[in-house]
């Protein structure tokens, strides 16, 4: 019995009875470094992908064709796309970079 007792008083858990704790808490901040990491890297690749598609959505924008000379032209509320759906005497609206202004056809 007196070897048991001398046993578990040797023993690391009563020798020093923080070590376990300590060892747990690295082992802790080791994976929380890690974690921080791989957010970190998610959130930059996220980024860069978000980035790219403000780029595309901006060159597809129809107010981006208009500052390179181009105009777009409606007739009651509906974009006109072919020559063919305007009429004489209908009105349109012709929405360019600076402005909009109303127009008819002869």
């Amino acid at each position: 019995m007196k070897l048991q007792y001398e046993k578990c008083m040797a023993s690391k858990s009563f020798a020093l009875p923080m070590q376990k704790i300590q060892e747990q808490y690295m082992i802790i901040d080791k994976i929380v470094k890690n974690m921080e990491y791989h957010i970190k890297q998610k959130l930059e690749k996220e980024k860069g992908q978000a980035q790219k598609l403000m780029l595309q959505l901006d060159a597809l924008s129809p107010l981006k064709t208009l500052t390179r000379g181009y105009a777009i032209v409606s007739a009651k509320g509906k974009i006109v796309k072919k020559v063919e759906q305007l009429k004489a005497g209908e009105e349109i609206k012709i929405c360019m970079q600076d402005g909009e202004k109303d127009a008819k056809i002869l």
